[in-house]
């Protein structure tokens, strides 16, 4: 389940929440805190958490639309075989904003846990430290 984020959420939930920020900020180097931060206060990027069976929090998506294709940055915690509920969410999040498909950005384990819903990988992010 998944459920738009709300002053009440973020305050309750806000060590996980800025610990997931941080994570989804370190997949993208094209991403920046506070201009995230800032996308979300302007409303370019909404915010969103997901839910496990149990009604427990196990993680983030921020989200935009660009085209026909709903981008999802994404983050969690413990999640315990929760894949199938996630991408249930995840597609029919993807119809109520009129789109036909949906990107999913995170970490390695996200593409391996969502191959079986059809999820393919569409590029791939590498980073050289100097």
């Amino acid at each position: 389940m998944l459920k738009r984020s709300s002053q009440e959420l973020v305050t309750r939930l806000l060590h996980e929440t800025e610990g997931w920020l941080a994570d989804i900020v370190a997949t993208d180097p094209n991403i920046v805190m506070e201009g995230l931060i800032d996308s979300l206060g302007r409303g370019e990027h909404e915010l969103y958490y997901c839910y496990g069976l149990d009604n427990r929090c196990i993680g983030i998506v921020t989200l935009m639309v660009r085209g026909d294709t709903l981008c999802l940055d994404g983050a969690a915690g413990d999640v315990m075989g929760e894949w199938e509920q996630l991408d249930e969410g995840f597609v029919s999040l993807c119809k109520d904003k009129g789109c036909t498909s949906y990107e999913f950005r995170g970490r390695r384990g996200f593409l391996r846990a969502f191959k079986s819903y059809g999820m393919t990988e569409k590029y791939t992010v590498m980073t050289r430290p100097i």
